[in-house]
């Protein structure tokens, strides 16, 4: 991402708006395919549709705000081993204990384990230890403040998807998550941006961005009303180690036997799950109830 004047400030915040707002007009399309204009306005005249929509658009804006400022100064790679190694751990928080998920206790254990793991491992031999002692502590404690967030978005999520209490469709959750962090970024854009940002190769730009952000978007809706939320942590380990391994061209300091092991000691946690998750029947809890 290129400003008129050839800067490549604020490139994060450039891409993080734009790929919002790209995945906001993809899922309003599809909305309006489907016209479910019609069925969205009366179920966000629901209190607790509306409050919770709401909410999640908010914590969406905090999410790419922090991802756009910390992104920068911790690359890609060490971001997400911060923000992907917290959010499973608080998620499944999340699930056991509003949702009651009756995953097996044994195996989300022994993932979140090794989950945890990776991520200490890939702290004491990696470059987020040489990160850290460089830009202190401050910039871990924002970038935990969106881990935090995605939990709590992950759980109103799934309590909008299910017909029963929410009743969106996944569009319509996209379109009430993304718009709002659109019309937030949008403005941060115009006032830290110096003008317009431009797109240097929009061609390549925009495909990618269409794969990258409106798939997994996509893909979380589906995995969240098929799955026990403690389950879909476990699973999110996959992302800051794939995230990871497919950096490690960028930074030589990564490249270790021990700095490996542990990326795929993290990647055994989602395999682990596979194999030998089982998980009961969802019991509702207190995010699970229509009423609260």
């Amino acid at each position: 991402f290129v400003q008129p004047n050839g800067s490549t400030s604020h490139a994060g915040l450039a891409f993080e708006t734009l790929t919002c707002a790209l995945v906001s007009v993809a899922a309003a399309a599809v909305v309006t395919t489907q016209r479910g204009w019609t069925t969205l306005a009366p179920r966000l005249r629901s209190r607790a549709v509306l409050t919770r929509s709401a909410t999640m658009g908010a914590l969406a804006g905090v999410i790419y705000g922090v991802t756009f400022t910390v992104i920068e100064s911790l690359g890609a790679g060490l971001f997400n081993l911060i923000d992907w190694g917290f959010a499973p751990v608080l998620t499944a928080a999340i699930g056991i204990v509003l949702w009651k998920d009756r995953f097996r206790s044994g195996v989300l254990f022994a993932a979140l384990l090794l989950g945890v793991t990776g991520i200490v491992g890939l702290y004491q031999y990696g470059a987020l230890g040489k990160a850290i002692d460089q830009s202190g502590w401050g910039i871990v404690g924002i970038a935990i403040l969106s881990p935090i967030c995605t939990a709590v978005s992950f759980s109103l999520q799934r309590w909008l998807l299910i017909e029963e209490r929410g009743g969106l469709t996944r569009a319509h959750v996209i379109v009430v998550r993304f718009v709002p962090a659109t019309a937030v970024l949008v403005a941060l854009s115009a006032a830290m941006a110096e003008g317009r940002i431009a797109v240097a190769d929009p061609f390549v730009t925009i495909p990618i961005i269409g794969v990258a952000g409106g798939l997994p978007a996509l893909l979380v809706c589906h995995a969240l009303v098929r799955g026990a939320l403690s389950r879909f942590a476990a699973w999110q380990f996959a992302i800051p180690s794939l995230a990871f391994l497919g950096t490690l061209h960028h930074y030589d300091e990564n490249r270790s036997p021990a700095t490996i092991l542990f990326a795929f000691v993290m990647l055994s946690a989602v395999l682990l799950v596979e194999l030998l998750g089982d998980e009961g029947p969802e019991s509702g809890g207190v995010l699970a109830s229509p009423d609260t």
